[in-house]
This record gives structure tokens, sequence and C-alpha cells, in this order.
């Protein structure tokens, strides 16, 4: 906890400049149910303090610095994306070789130097996958890649990968996991990763709030996402408050200019602490009852609350336990937090958060994200701590990853 009491007091002593920020701030005229966010910056790299300048008259709202995330990562974190392959011969056969041609959507020539391009291909299955760097060709505005398959091959899986030099990624999924559990390899995708604050001098945070790696699979029913942080995941303190945060977020980069700017976005937000403190206010406020039902196996009605103890600030986290491996009620730990129309929809029964060390396995039903109008969807993870409902600190961010679900990209070799 030392390092998270070290950030308080750095944000403290600057939250002054938040005044300059705020003259400087967007006002988002098309989203009347979304509150804008104050942020100042605290690293290049991450770290804003953000506070909700209003509240909204939803039910539903987002945490405070969410809104100012998701605008500054559409702006500055914009992915590479592949335009078309070409494989030709079309069909081939096992043992002979085949061409690759790779185009990637913005085909300026300096832009597509920078980027680094990968094709990848596995034979008999998804367990073997064989990397190839292609040759760029800038006359034609494409790479190239030439392989030759066995002659054992019966069948050939393929994806392209893209990358820029700020680590933003593109990638396919061309199978889908048979393995869907943390710690699975099948068919599972690295995302964009990003870099640590381990050797940042003079600079500290949670290693649990330490972002590094990602992976992404599907099957016909869910996508499943684990992210990794430097330390194993916490729930922060909730005396005083530090309920820590890990969010992933999926947008349609191909939504129109003159549409609702969170058109067709989804975020997935895991903080226990974060929803015990947003659902249960009689108990954060002192007076009132609360719903928690103190029998032994008795149903839940809603994310409950935990009984009032003569020394709360010390047993309240204790007392959760005990009821959880009692078998009583269990505290809502993760939700999809949802546009829909002009709101937002809190839903907990699409979505599945699992802490495992210092990776969480998310799994959400892909039947409640719309498809992106050019087929891409764009990710990113990030973490923060909410000090209380109003104020927040984003203390990291990845790089996007834009994806493709492409289940088509597998041939018959026989």
């Amino acid at each position: 906890m030392r390092n998270t009491i070290w950030i308080l007091v750095f944000v403290t002593v600057l939250a002054p400049h938040v005044l300059f920020v705020q003259q400087a701030r967007a006002v988002d005229e098309l989203s009347e149910e979304v509150c804008s966010n104050v942020c100042f910056p605290r690293n290049k790299d991450g770290l804003f303090s953000c506070q909700q300048e209003c509240s909204s008259e939803d039910d539903v709202e987002l945490p405070t610095g969410i809104d100012f995330l998701i605008k500054r990562v559409r702006d500055r974190l914009k992915p590479p994306i592949l335009d078309k392959m070409e494989i030709l011969p079309s069909s081939p056969r096992a043992g002979e070789s085949m061409d690759i041609y790779m185009t990637p959507k913005d085909t300026d020539v300096e832009y597509m130097i920078g980027l680094k391009a990968k094709f990848a291909y596995s034979t008999n299955g998804t367990e073997n996958w064989v990397g190839v760097i292609p040759d760029l060709e800038p006359v034609e505005k494409r790479w190239k890649a030439e392989i030759k398959l066995p002659r054992d091959a019966d069948s050939l899986y393929y994806l392209a990968r893209l990358g820029d030099e700020d680590r933003n990624t593109y990638i396919e999924l061309p199978c889908e996991t048979t393995e869907p559990h943390p710690g699975s390899k099948d068919c599972f995708f690295p995302m964009s990763e990003d870099s640590t604050y381990e050797k940042t001098k003079n600079f500290a945070i949670d290693p649990a709030l330490d972002l590094t790696k990602s992976w992404i699979a599907i099957d016909d029913r869910r996508f499943y996402f684990r992210i990794q942080a430097v330390g194993d995941i916490a729930e922060g303190e909730l005396f005083p408050a530090n309920y820590y945060f890990y969010l992933l977020a999926l947008y349609d980069p191909g939504r129109p200019t003159d549409v609702d700017p969170y058109h067709k976005t989804t975020f997935v937000l895991f903080s226990p602490l974060y929803f015990l403190s947003s659902t249960c206010s009689s108990y954060r406020t002192g007076f009132g009852e609360t719903e928690f039902n103190n029998e032994p196996n008795a149903p839940c009605t809603r994310a409950p609350c935990p009984p009032f103890t003569d020394e709360e600030d010390k047993n309240v986290i204790m007392q959760r336990e005990h009821n959880e491996r009692e078998g009583r009620c269990i505290t809502q730990s993760c939700a999809a937090i949802i546009r829909r129309g002009r709101h937002w929809i809190n839903d907990t029964g699409i979505v599945n958060c699992e802490k495992r060390g210092n990776e969480i396995f998310i799994s959400l039903q892909r039947e409640t994200i719309e498809p992106p109008v050019e087929g891409v969807y764009v990710a990113f993870t990030a973490t923060g701590v909410h000090l209380d409902m109003e104020t927040a600190i984003i203390t990291d961010y990845s790089p996007t990853t834009a994806f493709r679900i492409a289940p088509g990209q597998v041939m018959n070799l026989k």
C-alpha cells in the first residue's frame, strides 16, 4: 500500500493545476448523458487525476475518468488496420509454395515504413504457429511473403498482424478456442503489449495496477480476455477509500463521425470495492438499512452490503470474505457498461471476471456487442484508483488493439 499512499499525496499537492486543464476541455454536445471529466497529467505515459464535473440523470454513469480516457485513446492511439490480404494460388496444396500479399488501409509509404508486418500460419491444427516477416513493396504499396507448405499438411490456418511505433496493433482471429479458461493458449492471441513503470525513475505505482500483456480469444458465444499486471490483482482499500479498478474497453473505429462518439462502445469494469460503495449508500453514509440478508444460505436480492460492525473500518472486508466462504451473498465485482441509444446500461449477466494471481480473466457474450461497421473492433485496457464517486486516478492504459474475427481463414490442403 506504500505506493498508493505516495500517489495520493502527490495528487493533493498538484491539484491546483486542474484550473488550467478545465479551460481547454472539449464539450461533447452529442452525449448529453455523459459527464465530462476534468483531468490533468501526472506522467507522460499515464497517470491522470480526474474530477467528475456533474452528475448524470442516468441510473448508470461512467466512472470518473473513463470519459476522458476513451476520448484520449480514440484521438491519439489509432491502430493500423489491414484492408485486404490475397493468397496465390487461391487453393494451394500440401508441398506447394504460396505467395501472400497484404495491403493496409492507410497506404502512405512513409507510414508503411514505420509499421511492422507479420504473416503467421499453422498447419494441422492451431498449436504450432510459424511467423513470417514479409517484404515491403513500396511501388505496389503492399507487403509480400512467400512460404513453402509442408508435404504432410492437411489444413492451414493463417492470420496477419501489424504493429506501429506506439505499439498499437492489428490482429486477426482465425480460430475458436476449445479451452476457454485462465492459462489456456488454445487460439489465444496476444494483444498490444504495454511498457511497465518498473524502471521509471522517481515514479512508482502499485504493481497490481501496472499493466503488461493481454490476450484475446473467441468461441461461438463469447469473447475471452486475459489481462496481466506486474503484481497480483488487488481490490485496493475501503478505508481510506482507494477502490482499484481494471477496465476493458471495446469500440467501433468505423463509426460515422456525425453520431454519438460512444456509439457501439462497451466497457467491462472490474472493481469490487467501487461497486460495493456505489450500491450500498446506506452503508457508506452510516444510516438507514441495507438489504443484506444475515441468515445462512439466504438468497441474494441485490448486490449486497456487508453488515455493520463495531469496528467497521477494520472488519468490513473480513466480514464480506467470511460471508462468501459461507455461501452467502457475494458482492458484485464486475459489470459490462454498454451504450444503448443515448443511455448507459449496466449489465452483470453477460460478463464474468475472475482474478488469478496477476491476471484477470474476462468472458463477455458476443451477441450483446453490436457488429462493427467495417468488421473491426478496437480494444484497450486500463487501471486506476477511485478515491470517491467524483474523483479518480488513471494509473495506466495500454496501446490499442484492432482485431477482426476471421473464421474463414482456414484452408483444406488435400
